[in-house]
């Protein structure tokens, strides 16, 4: 059975563990995690052992027994170290199968504020089929299951963010709604969505056009943040919010017989 790095943290006695994500800077922020928190957080940050070594510096331990919180010793900080980077090959071999060509677009996260108006302009509403491409840590889909219940779907290349959309997907409770995906955006099947969320770069949008209006059904919204679809298909919508924009689409009538125009 595959051992996670949650537990080889708890099979160290760890509750709470208190430590500090920087270089090490006087004031450095500190921060209180749980251990799986913990997990989440190095892997969302893709981070090597060389850089565990530099950037993660152990302060404190909460034992689950209840005792008091005490200062980890250089021996205890070095095994934990260990146990980390153990924790960490596996959940990388673990993720040997997934796809392995460079992203087309590295994670940049949407603000709360841009989801909730994404969601909005798209008119998601009850019995929606939401998709977003690139999903990242799962934040659109999700906000759409929790607002409306709709049955929603991720995909992103990196499997270190999919599985943080799922562990977030639980933690809001809407892992019975949502389902994310290791998946080259390119190669997903639309076909059963109504709405397409996604934020990328220009180039790959214009590259998604043939795709989507070859498998999306006529009146099916596609909302973009930031990016158009370029001159040869203009948004039927576009709003401004402040140095952002949010654009929509709506499926034409003849979609099927434009895919390649």
């Amino acid at each position: 059975m595959a051992t996670s790095t949650s537990d080889l943290l708890h099979y160290h006695g760890a509750d709470e563990i208190h430590l500090v994500m920087s270089d090490s800077e006087p004031g450095a922020k500190r921060s209180k995690l749980s251990a799986p928190d913990t997990c989440a957080r190095l892997c969302s940050q893709r981070l090597s052992a060389q850089r565990i070594a530099c950037y993660l510096h152990v302060l404190t331990i909460r034992p689950r027994s209840g005792a008091p919180t005490r200062t980890l010793s250089s021996v205890t900080r070095l095994g934990l170290f260990f146990l980390l980077c153990l924790g960490l090959a596996v959940v990388q071999a673990a993720d040997s199968s997934a796809p392995k060509h460079k992203p087309d677009v590295w994670y940049v996260a949407t603000s709360a504020e841009i989801v909730d108006r994404m969601v909005d302009i798209g008119r998601v509403h009850p019995g929606d089929v939401v998709y977003d491409l690139g999903c990242g840590d799962g934040r659109l889909v999700i906000a759409a299951a929790k607002k409306f219940g709709t049955r929603g779907v991720g995909v992103d290349i990196d499997p270190d963010l999919i599985r943080v959309a799922r562990a977030n997907a639980k933690a809001e409770g809407v892992a019975d709604l949502v389902t994310f995906r290791v998946q080259d955006l390119f190669e997903t099947d639309l076909r059963e969505a109504t709405v397409v969320l996604m934020y990328l770069l220009p180039e790959v949008n214009r590259r998604l056009k043939p795709k989507l209006f070859a498998e999306l059904r006529p009146g099916a919204r596609v909302v973009s943040h930031n990016w158009d679809m370029g001159p040869s298909w203009l948004p039927d919508r576009a709003v401004h919010l402040g140095h952002e924009e949010v654009f929509l689409w709506v499926m034409p009538e003849n979609s099927a017989a434009l895919a390649q125009h």
